[in-house]
């Protein structure tokens, strides 16, 4: 294991796990939200 990190790359890693964490958190709730609409019709 190297201890050569570099931290702006580790923030450019951790930024994208987030954006893409959100992103599947909004289609998640979108896709609740079709099934409550549909469900209700």
């Amino acid at each position: 294991m190297c201890n050569d990190w570099d931290p702006q790359l580790l923030d450019v890693y951790y930024f994208i796990f987030i954006s893409c964490f959100v992103n599947v958190l909004v289609h998640f709730f979108q896709l609740i939200s079709m099934m409550f609409i549909l469900s209700s019709l």
